[in-house]
């Protein structure tokens, strides 16, 4: 099934010590976002002062109360 779009993007490809990157992983399962790369952009716009393009990390799920 197709995702839909989050907007344009770029691509930079990155490497990382294979510790930063376990460390990585661990703290995306853990904080519940979609993908390493989602959470790598959070975590970027975080850190940058840009709040508005945290689309996952820190986010609770909604819950429907009936």
């Amino acid at each position: 099934m197709a995702m839909p779009s989050k907007g344009q993007r770029s691509y930079i490809p990155v490497r990382l010590p294979v510790q930063l990157l376990e460390a990585v992983e661990r703290a995306r399962a853990n904080e519940g976002v979609s993908s390493r790369s989602q959470y790598v952009a959070d975590v970027l716009a975080e850190h940058l002062g840009a709040h508005e393009l945290v689309e996952e990390r820190g986010k609770q799920p909604q819950t429907l109360i009936a």
